[in-house]
């Protein structure tokens, strides 16, 4: 700058200085008011300028857009999206150490309506697949590849095809969550209170993890929340009440909630930086920060317990090698139709890609090829070998059918198959036959490999004396 600008600029600031100590002590407050204010101003201009640059809405993707999907979109989907309902997969890593995804949910989000539909998909989901086990938390491991730049985008592509023909809603985008993420994230918002339904106690010195709640409702930090959403049975000096994977999914619905209901409050909200950092840390997903801003600010007055709602896909129970279980469609289909579905028409059996079991033992998919056509061979009972027999004799009018000595009837507890025999059902009553059972009725015993082959399903009770079905844990990942 000149001498002469130098000079020019001292003296404006002279003349300034000399005018404001002439103003009373009343025009001196209002002038310094008056600028307070004008820098606000321009403070909030350029907060909303940049809020404007960073917040933005997602734009949902073209119809099959970065997922390879073998047919076209289905009816329900090709009629349109209903305005501001948005749809995400939010998977939660194996805790375990594994490379299988652990927690599996299909939300959709009506940012009109301001609601939140949940669904939970359970592990054991049987998949139309090629591979042995074929599991739906197998998926993202058996496709994400070696390379670790892409194993997400990979994985998380495969799997949100499979929950598309699953459900007949492709997810727009994906959340994969550390679990880690939300110890921090119940510590970021200064802990959750949670009614903590039994007494958790396990111990697994292998993974170091370490599991000791007691029931009841109190105030619990990131470490008790780990904790919790990860319990599913004791073991040890604890006994061996279990509530298997179904009682853990409810568990974990029900916490969930309680974070939502704390995270809604207004202070929370205005923790944007905190909440930015725990994701960042921690999850992996197509959606990009100024995406889950625009989400978040659109939650402001919702209340979770009146318009979050979990559901857990019905399902019935099924084994083959492994226990599994299979979707009830016409059960599913309801929880899909209210509130659920992203499109303008309902979503039907014809756009649902599920296996199904059939009278015979044999599966088949309510649309679609099967991946594994194995599947599709009927799976009959195999007479059990008997010692020879004198011939029939007509019984008497007296004698009943009931009369007739029981080993007569049934393989003798001491006789083990072969490996891999099937076993010989149960004696149906005559007017009967297999193929005349209900398909979910129908549980063929044959389906059970031989002794350490077969993992099975166990009954035990909780504490209220109601039996529970326990899913045994995954088999090791197929890679």
């Amino acid at each position: 700058m000149s001498d002469k600008r130098k000079s020019n600029a001292l003296g404006v600031l002279k003349r300034y200085r000399s005018w404001k100590a002439g103003l009373e002590p009343k025009k001196r407050l209002r002038w310094r008011i008056i600028r307070i204010a004008a820098a606000l101003c321009v403070g909030i201009m350029l907060l909303w300028t940049a809020y404007g640059l960073l917040v933005n809405r997602p734009d949902i993707p073209a119809l099959n857009n970065g997922v390879d999907v073998s047919a076209s979109a289905n009816q329900a989907e090709a009629s349109g999206r209903r305005s501001g309902v948005y749809t995400l997969l939010v998977v939660g890593k194996d805790t375990g150490g594994g490379g299988n995804t652990d927690t599996m949910i299909l939300a959709t989000y009506d940012t009109k309506g301001k609601s939140l539909d949940a669904l939970s998909l359970p592990r054991d989901t049987m998949t139309n697949v090629s591979w042995n086990n074929k599991k739906l938390n197998t998926v993202y491991n058996y496709y994400k590849g070696k390379d670790k730049q892409t194993q997400v985008e990979k994985g998380m592509t495969a799997l949100r095809t499979h929950v598309g023909k699953l459900t007949g809603i492709l997810p727009d985008f994906y959340v994969m969550v550390e679990w880690d993420a939300v110890g921090e994230l119940v510590d970021a918002i200064g802990g959750v209170t949670f009614n903590v339904p039994y007494d958790m106690h396990y111990d697994d010195p292998y993974q170091d993890l370490h599991i000791h709640q007691e029931k009841g409702e109190r105030k619990l930090t990131g470490e008790d929340a780990m904790q919790v959403i990860r319990w599913r049975k004791n073991n040890g000096k604890y006994g061996n009440f279990q509530i298997g994977d179904s009682g853990r999914m409810k568990v974990q619905q029900d916490f969930l909630v309680a974070v939502a209901k704390e995270c809604l409050q207004l202070k929370h909200l205005m923790n944007a930086s905190e909440f930015a950092r725990i994701f960042t840390e921690n999850v992996y997903t197509d959606l990009s920060a100024g995406n889950l801003a625009w989400l978040a600010q659109q939650a402001i007055g919702m209340d979770a317990e009146q318009d979050v709602h979990f559901h857990t896909m019905p399902y019935t129970p099924y084994t083959r090698n492994t226990a599994y279980v299979l979707p009830v469609v016409d059960e599913l289909l309801v929880i899909l139709n209210d509130g659920m579905n992203p499109y303008k028409k309902d979503i039907t059996a014809d756009d649902l890609e599920v296996l199904q079991l059939k009278g015979d033992g044999s599966l088949y998919l309510t649309s679609g090829t099967l991946a594994d056509k194995d599947l599709a061979k009927p799976r009959k009972t195999k007479p059990a070998a008997k010692p020879e027999q004198p011939p029939v004799v007509q019984l008497p009018e007296e004698v009943q059918p009931e009369q007739v000595p029981e080993q007569e009837q049934q393989v003798p507890p001491t006789q083990q198959p072969e490996q891999g025999a099937d076993l010989p059902m149960e004696e149906i009553p005559a007017p009967q036959s297999p193929v005349e059972q209900p398909a979910q009725q129908e549980h063929p015993v044959e389906d059970v490999p031989a002794q350490s082959d077969t993992q099975t399903t166990t009954d035990t009770t909780d504490q209220t004396g109601q039996n529970i079905n326990i899913l045994p844990a995954d088999p090791v990942p197929v890679q």
